[in-house]
């Protein structure tokens, strides 16, 4: 166990945590991440997380948490949760920020993905996911049913935005992810150099039902926008095209329901051994 332990912080050190409705897109290469179960999360990747805030009924647990953590040199700064809240301009109801390096984790993210790459599974792609909610969802779904990876096309929000991160309980954080200059383009390629099946959701009733769709050794499963779908484009890179049967009348579930249902048709956790 490490030597952690908290101090009152710099000017310096609230710098990351300061004004986050306002300056969440700029924030110096920083992501931040918010609850106690996030931060956990965070401190699982060596060299990731910079700092931690938290309020001084949390200050105990954190330190804790820190210590016994793989990262337990990251400096905890407290402040009282009325002052912390003036910092961060929002109720910080849980009482825990934490700042994370997005440089850091890309390169991480990059060896867990170069590590995994002939693995069989299956991966998630989406396109252009704009919902903060959704793509924490999403993540949220594929940690659920054991998505190796995912893929975001350039239109798809940001999965380190601080809502989104804390949607995703941190699994954002944990699984993989790239964003593609062209979904389609790198479908293309993983299809065609890599052998991966590409499946992608539609409300065709043409599409084969997600019922009947026997799981590939190799899968990708593509979720398009909330409103228009998957794109033509990369609806044309995908192997078959599969669909949830519905009752009459309904002619749509949420992006990361309809994800979570197709997925565990899919996923190697959910089929009979």
């Amino acid at each position: 166990m490490g030597e952690a332990a908290s101090r009152a912080p710099s000017e310096a050190d609230l710098h990351p945590y300061r004004d986050l409705k306002d300056r969440e897109a700029d924030r110096d290469g920083l992501f931040i991440a918010e609850t106690l179960l996030v931060t956990a999360a965070l401190l699982t990747i060596p060299g990731v997380a910079r700092s931690v805030l938290c309020s001084s009924r949390m200050a105990e647990r954190v330190v804790e948490m820190v210590a016994a953590s793989g990262d337990p040199s990251v400096p905890v700064f407290v402040l009282p949760l009325e002052e912390m809240e003036r910092v961060a301009g929002f109720h910080v109801h849980r009482g825990v920020l934490a700042a994370g390096d997005r440089g850091a984790l890309a390169t991480h993210q990059s060896q867990a993905m170069a590590a995994q790459r002939d693995l069989p599974g299956m991966r998630l792609a989406l396109d252009g996911i704009t919902n903060i909610d959704n793509v924490g969802m999403l993540f949220r779904c594929a940690a659920a049913f054991g998505v190796r990876s995912v893929l975001l096309s350039q239109g798809c929000h940001d999965p380190l935005w601080r809502k989104s991160l804390r949607v995703s309980i941190g699994h954002a954080l944990r699984i993989p992810w790239e964003r593609a200059d062209s979904l389609a383009q790198r479908l293309r390629q993983l299809r065609e150099c890599e052998g991966w099946t590409i499946l992608g959701t539609s409300l065709n009733p043409a599409a084969e039902p997600i019922e009947s769709a026997i799981p590939p050794v190799r899968g990708i499963l593509v979720v398009g926008h909330e409103s228009a779908g998957v794109s033509p484009e990369v609806a044309a890179e995908c192997d078959r095209l599969v669909r949830i049967r519905m009752a009459p009348g309904v002619d749509s579930l949420n992006v990361a329901t309809a994800a979570a249902v197709c997925l565990h048709r899919l996923s190697p956790l959910t089929q009979p051994t």
